[in-house]
């Protein structure tokens, strides 16, 4: 069976800027999981997790969500890979290390 999920936002963001639009915090609140960063300067959305006492970060580039108007996206994450949709249009896609 296929892991994974979808997660549909719809959000305003200003130009340049950076902003999480979703954490998943440790039970002892030291730090996130899980954690989707969109980063408006990088003109990136970064995934975030750890496995193993480490973090890995995966950026999806060229996602021009910092612009200042709203957005409709939908991010698809599979086991290895991360597909990310504005409107119906496909942005782009990562590859995932997996944990």
């Amino acid at each position: 069976a296929e892991r994974g999920f979808l997660l549909l936002l719809n959000f305003k963001q200003f130009k340049r800027t950076r902003g999480s639009l979703l954490t998943v915090e440790k039970r002892d609140g030291s730090g996130p999981v899980f954690e989707i960063v969109s980063n408006g300067k990088a003109n990136t959305l970064d995934i975030v997790y750890s496995t193993e006492n480490k973090q890995q970060v995966v950026s999806i580039e060229k996602v021009d969500l910092a612009t200042g108007h709203w957005k409709n996206i939908t991010l698809f994450v599979q086991e290895d890979r991360a597909q990310l949709f504005a409107g119906c249009e496909e942005v782009n896609t990562a590859e995932l290390d997996a944990p």
